[in-house]
């Protein structure tokens, strides 16, 4: 028998593309939190594939999040007492911070511009500590046409599998992956523009308090990086497949002495790239280092 908590992780790893036999941990925890996913999926029995086409289609860009976007994205929001989605309510109150740069801005988020890859915006605010916020603009287009809301979940269900991961190896002390969540963002009116592509969601991260891109690059060729940092990276990237987190930028030192996976984004790949941390490794770890990935270049 199908259950609505079966039914709702088997429409979501079929809309990402995610192997089956990834789904027990998650699932399993979402169980034990009393996720509302129960009553979403019971609500809509829409076949995936319908899903796919209709919500993960380029055009797609209704006046309000339908239905069936609410099923998808439910058991991701934040909770509505969380303290970051309070102080968020606060600051956009009044705002459509998340227009373009120059709005952002406006409302007190950092500078930011596109990553190279993904083009997504990272930005903090100084009245949310302790957080990240990661976004699309609205006069951006979909990247890879897809709307927002699909790396948010794709984000959110690779950092789950790499806590489950962490946690069944027992590496909480060398490595770490920040909670993620999605927000709506308040209705506050439009700038109407013919090159505006309205976005209705964000993506709230922990801050891993890490240090600069400078002093990261330092402590991976130091005496810091020891076969036991290297061989827990290694085993979590290799049984999950994560395409691109072996590099400082991906993998970063935090200030509490752990490795932070901050790109959760691309998991359950045929390769990854090991030989993107090689250079960066002092010569004793680089041979270490080498040793471990022989056979998986």
């Amino acid at each position: 028998m199908k259950t609505p908590i079966r039914h709702a992780f088997l429409t979501l790893y079929a809309l990402l593309a995610i192997p089956l036999n990834a789904i027990q941990g998650i699932e399993e925890r979402a169980i034990c939190k009393g996720c509302e996913i129960y009553e979403w999926f019971e609500l809509t029995q829409e076949p995936v594939e319908s899903l796919k086409t209709r919500l993960l289609s380029p055009a797609f860009n209704p006046a309000s999040p339908s239905t069936s976007v609410w099923t998808q994205i439910t058991p991701f929001l934040i909770p509505s007492n969380h303290a970051a989605k309070i102080k968020l309510d606060d600051i956009l109150s009044n705002v459509q911070a998340f227009y373009d740069l120059q709005s952002m801005e406006a409302a007190s988020f950092d500078k930011a511009l596109p990553q190279h890859h993904t083009q997504i915006i990272v930005t903090r605010h100084p009245e949310l500590k302790g957080y990240v916020i990661k976004a699309y603009l609205d006069v951006q287009d979909y990247h890879s046409g897809k709307p927002e809301y699909y790396f948010w979940i794709k984000r959110i269900l690779g950092a789950e599998l790499i806590r489950q991961a962490i946690a069944s190896h027992g590496y909480g002390h060398l490595l770490k992956v920040p909670h993620k969540w999605i927000y709506q963002l308040p209705d506050n009116g439009s700038n109407a523009s013919n090159h505006a592509l309205k976005k209705y969601f964000i993506l709230v991260e922990e801050d891993m308090d890490l240090y600069d891109d400078a002093i990261n690059v330092a402590f991976w060729g130091s005496e810091w990086v020891t076969n036991e940092y290297l061989e827990a990276l290694y085993t979590i990237v290799t049984e999950l497949g994560l395409f691109d987190c072996t590099k400082p930028a991906n993998c970063p030192i935090s200030k509490d002495g752990r490795i932070a996976f901050v790109d959760t984004q691309s998991f359950h790949a045929k390769r990854v790239k090991y030989q993107k941390l090689t250079p960066y490794l002092s010569p004793t770890m680089q041979a270490y280092w080498l040793e471990l990935i022989a056979g998986n270049k």
